[in-house]
């Protein structure tokens, strides 16, 4: 099932500060789109944080003392409680309303922070190729750079073949308005844990740039992989 995620900044209503979640997906009969309307008090969701922040504290101190009688069995209970505790990190970060600071950056820097990021993660060298990269985007530099950062996290441990390199190309939309950056030769995880941690992360880096003003789509391609697309608008 394809999902798109859209997020609305919070706003102040009757004198509570809410974030709205826009969820926009299509149904399996028919493909109908249908959008689903949340409303996000920010002092529940940090009220939520907090709680699972204490209870995975008493999980770790239990853990550590299972660790005396039985090592093997708390390393592997502390590994499934360490994915669960990413897994909800994630679920949390898509529901807190996401407040930016804004600030205008070069587009060439932008690219290259995607491009730095997926070279860590895949283990590779990745090219920029285009001639996109002039003009400046107004953005929150951290923010955007950590939705990079989640979408490289799907490409750790692919284990690429020797000299392989990982295309990024640069250009401007059509309208000439936006930065459109495109990853090409994406393999998508085969292991059904990984690609359900794939999908969330997916996820909050697209709320992310939607955020932004932007977007973030996939596209198949006939190899079996496939790409990205992020698109970012330009300042004038």
């Amino acid at each position: 099932m394809c999902s798109v995620y859209k997020a609305l900044r919070g706003s102040d209503v009757g004198g509570a500060l809410r974030g709205t979640v826009a969820l926009d997906q299509k149904k399996r009969d028919g493909g109908r789109a249908e959008e689903c309307l949340i409303s996000v008090h920010p002092a529940v969701v940090e009220h939520a944080g907090h709680t699972f922040g204490n209870l995975f504290q008493r999980i770790y101190h239990l853990i550590e003392l299972l660790r005396r009688s039985d090592a093997t069995g708390a390393d592997h209970l502390g590994s499934s409680i360490g994915q669960l505790e990413d897994f909800l990190q994630l679920v949390m970060d898509y529901f807190s309303p996401l407040s930016l600071t804004l600030q205008r950056v070069a587009s060439a820097d932008v690219a290259e922070s995607l491009a730095r990021q997926i070279g860590a993660m895949a283990d590779c060298a990745v090219e920029i190729e285009g001639k996109g990269l002039d003009g400046e985007l107004l953005v929150d530099a951290g923010q955007v750079a950590r939705a990079f950062g989640l979408l490289a996290k799907q490409l750790a441990g692919e284990n690429p073949e020797p000299n392989e390199r990982i295309q990024l190309t640069a250009s401007k939309g059509r309208s000439g308005r936006s930065l459109v950056l495109r990853v090409v030769g994406v393999r998508a995880p085969f292991d059904s844990r990984r690609l359900s941690q794939a999908e969330m992360q997916w996820a909050v880096a697209q709320k992310i740039l939607e955020t932004h003003g932007g977007t973030l789509q996939q596209h198949p391609q006939t190899s079996g992989e496939t790409s990205w697309e992020i698109a970012l608008p330009l300042q004038f």
